[in-house]
């Protein structure tokens, strides 16, 4: 595809737009008075680089050849970017470059009262949740929680072709007695790799990571009923005991969603507290005069 000569003009121009966007947000080190000979690490134009600005950069435990190495590339970065900076200048209009001010300020100003709101937030909004309030807000909003994929709680082992207790273990993992469980820990340094956490739910896409050979099988595996099966090949056997399966389009059960609806809960206050604090200091300022609108 062609690009015109003023399209490129238009395209590099934004570009450089960017750049001096976010280097006008973000650069500690601006146009200043020259400092003192001795303080300068490096100059682009009329901005320098000076040696407090680097004390922060390299770790004590830095080896003398990364410190070099490090500072360098800094020096390097800082003058780049600068030099974005100035072209910028020299190339903008002065409307694109009044236009990123406006940009610089009101992203300043954002900072600041989103810093201020969260400071509040942590000292005033309490962030914890019972499981009250999960229950609660989850017997309300269910069916907002429909799943896209079944969810299932299991075990499994795979263990090595060369295991030679397979007939006992399995046994074992089938029973899952708390003899079992103890015996089964006892022997886990020996497994290729397991789960014994069957009361949690899991996707069934993270099911097939960790157990491929099912996927051959397809998603029917885990609603024939069957509760334990073995998968014999090559990297070894899978004993595998399916606990319980939510099929996709039925609600999330609670113990999945509680992360979730946690969060939901926290942001829900946070956000009552915001609108409460932006309702309050308006009303505060016209009160104490400090807020007015002329005719």
């Amino acid at each position: 595809m062609m690009v015109k000569k003023g399209d490129k003009n238009r395209l590099f121009n934004l570009y450089v737009i960017r750049i001096l966007l976010l280097t006008i947000v973000v650069s500690c080190v601006q146009q200043q008075e020259q400092p003192l000979r001795k303080d300068i690490v490096a100059r682009v134009n009329d901005s320098y680089l000076c040696k407090k600005d680097l004390k922060d950069l390299v770790g004590s435990d830095t080896t003398p050849a990364d410190s070099t190495a490090i500072v360098q590339n800094y020096i390097k970065s800082w003058a780049t970017r600068q030099l974005f900076i100035d072209q910028a200048q020299e190339n903008l209009t002065a409307s694109e470059i009044e236009n990123l001010e406006l940009l610089v300020v009101d992203y300043r100003n954002t900072l600041y009262t989103d810093a201020y709101k969260e400071a509040i937030i942590r000292k005033s909004v309490n962030m914890n949740v019972t499981e009250e309030e999960m229950k609660d807000y989850y017997d309300k909003n269910s069916e907002n929680f429909n799943l896209n994929e079944p969810l299932i709680q299991l075990r499994y082992l795979h263990l090595p072709p060369e295991y030679d207790d397979i007939v006992v273990t399995k046994e074992q993992f089938t029973r899952y007695t708390n003899d079992d469980q103890i015996a089964l820990e006892s022997k886990k340094t020996r497994f290729v790799s397991y789960s014994f956490a069957d009361s949690v739910w899991i996707r069934q896409d993270q099911v097939f990571q960790k157990i491929p050979q099912l996927q051959e099988k397809g998603e029917e595996v885990f609603f024939r009923g069957r509760k334990n099966m073995t998968i014999t090949t090559d990297s070894g056997v899978y004993c595998i005991h399916v606990n319980a399966v939510r099929e996709s389009n039925k609600n999330a059960p609670l113990a999945y969603l509680k992360p979730t609806i946690e969060e939901i809960i926290r942001n829900q206050r946070k956000l009552e507290l915001i609108k409460t604090l932006e309702k309050d200091i308006t009303k505060d300022a016209i009160k104490n005069r400090q807020f007015e609108i002329y005719e």
